[in-house]
């Protein structure tokens, strides 16, 4: 995924998805944000971007 002309790449789990550290780290460098803002951006993009998966029943 771009986040802001960056890549962070976003891993799905069973149960939740997580960017990955070493991208998170390089693009919050290069923008000057913190860690947790900019894995907070990448994860809404990633949420925006995913079809909605549909829960049991």
């Amino acid at each position: 995924m771009d986040l802001a002309g960056h890549r962070v790449r976003v891993k799905h789990g069973p149960h939740s998805a997580k960017p990955e550290h070493d991208d998170v780290a390089a693009a919050s460098a290069a923008l000057g944000l913190s860690l947790r803002e900019t894995a907070a951006r990448a994860l809404r993009l990633d949420r925006e971007r995913r079809p909605a998966q549909e829960g049991p029943g």
